[in-house]
């Protein structure tokens, strides 16, 4: 049978393990952040060298290509095609519906949304954002009371450099 002075001594000796395990981890922890290995106090949102060197690349080349005024064998102008609009929607936990937007050739502009529901109609309208891959509407929540239940009919246009382009989806509201 143990003694009381026996069972202190065995949970003392259980309790300066568990530190001493604890305190090498968190040596382990602290040599990983140092070394750069782990980021778990410090998570830095720098990019490499060569991420931003493809960064600055991809921009460029999507500005040159925007900006451009090759014409094709027909003589026009290039521009954004309808093609190059897409349209998405998602509804949120309190019940308004997220309309985003991906804009290729696109570098700048404005946005016009519109929805029809019968003869209810709601607009909202936003500049177009320029981003590296791909430019977007500044973005859309629509309120899912805005033009009631039912089948919504959602255009996009697209008014950039003197030309509108137009995308329409639908979206089942209940």
């Amino acid at each position: 049978m143990k003694t009381k002075n026996s069972y202190r001594s065995t949970k003392s000796k259980k309790l300066i393990i568990f530190a001493l395990i604890v305190l090498a981890l968190a040596i382990t922890l602290f040599i990983l952040e140092i070394t750069n290995t782990t980021h778990f106090l410090n998570s830095p949102n720098v990019k490499t060298t060569n991420q931003k060197q493809e960064d600055a690349a991809n921009t460029t080349k999507k500005q040159e290509f925007i900006d451009s005024d090759t014409t094709s064998n027909s003589g026009s102008s290039t521009s954004p095609k309808l093609s190059e609009i897409s349209l998405s929607t998602r509804r949120e936990v309190d019940g308004n519906i997220t309309i985003t937007t991906q804009l290729k050739n696109y570098s700048d502009g404005n946005c016009i949304l519109t929805i029809k529901n019968g003869v209810d109609v709601y607009t909202q309208t936003a500049t177009v954002l320029y981003q590296p891959y791909f430019s977007a509407c500044r973005g859309f929540s629509v309120p899912s009371n805005a033009v009631g239940s039912g089948t919504w009919q959602i255009s996009l246009s697209v008014i950039s450099k003197g030309k509108t382009n137009t995308k329409t989806i639908s979206l089942e509201v209940k």
